[in-house]
């Protein structure tokens, strides 16, 4: 339920989401161009924690300079709260 609604959302036009049957994350890549900083600065203001892909990287950048990769944890996105999740995100990308 949780993809199907990131992939009817405004954000399906400028992202792609990888599931790798990791089974409690998925990736999104976003086209943006913010930074990563802007992107964490902007989502704390909105209340998400965001965790960014490159912060797992070695040399912690973007494998493509105007795409964001989100680390998205299905244990933090409940159906109580996945609507407003998607509209923060959209605020901050769309």
């Amino acid at each position: 339920m949780t993809l199907t609604r990131f992939k009817n959302s405004r954000l399906s036009a400028i992202s792609k989401i990888e599931e790798y049957n990791a089974g409690t994350h998925f990736l999104i890549r976003i086209r943006t161009d913010k930074t990563d900083a802007e992107v964490k600065r902007i989502g704390n203001e909105k209340g998400l924690h965001i965790s960014l892909y490159s912060a797992y990287s070695a040399d912690q950048k973007r494998e493509k300079e105007d795409e964001c990769c989100l680390v998205i944890n299905y244990a933090g996105i409940t159906e109580d709260n996945i609507d407003e999740v998607i509209k923060r995100m959209e605020d901050i990308f769309v």
